[in-house]
């Protein structure tokens, strides 16, 4: 009798830890879930416009998702930009508004950035203002313009 009892403790036992184990592996997953929430959550700005500022983006996403993944904190050269194509020059100028959350009137570009997992458009064209735009990206959109000029 005495060596059931112990064999039912054991069982008891080892239960308890199975449960534990289940419940600390669900509970890490939950603080990741929170986590990845928390870091793709979007700021209001003047109570209508929801954003995602470009360092988050970049931070948290590939750099594959992006023509030029760091054209928001270097100066591109004209040298570097010739080699891209005229719809990569397109995309890459674009997508720079498209970090600031511009929509875009054109099907094919909306169609492009909203399958861009850092994309959150929500600035309609009309009331999107380069303002927002760093000094790099101020300079490398007049950059992409010129290459995409003298290319054509």
């Amino acid at each position: 009798m005495a060596e059931r009892d112990k064999e039912e403790k054991e069982k008891k036992e080892k239960a308890a830890k199975e449960k534990a184990a289940k419940e600390k592996a669900a509970k890490e997953k939950a603080a990741k879930e929170k986590a990845s929430k928390k870091q793709s959550q979007k700021t209001v700005v003047n109570n209508n416009y929801y954003i995602s500022t470009p360092s988050q983006c970049y931070q948290y996403y590939w750099d594959y998702e992006y023509v030029i993944p760091d054209s928001n904190s270097r100066y591109l050269s004209y040298n570097e930009l010739y080699g891209y194509s005229i719809e990569q020059l397109r995309l890459a100028r674009n997508e720079i508004y498209a970090r600031h959350g511009r929509l875009f009137a054109n099907k094919q570009l909306q169609n492009y950035f909203s399958n861009k997992s850092w994309y959150y458009g929500c600035i309609s064209p009309n009331n999107f203002r380069t303002s927002v735009f760093n000094r790099y990206e101020k300079a490398n959109v007049d950059m992409i313009v010129r290459v995409e000029r003298d290319r054509k």
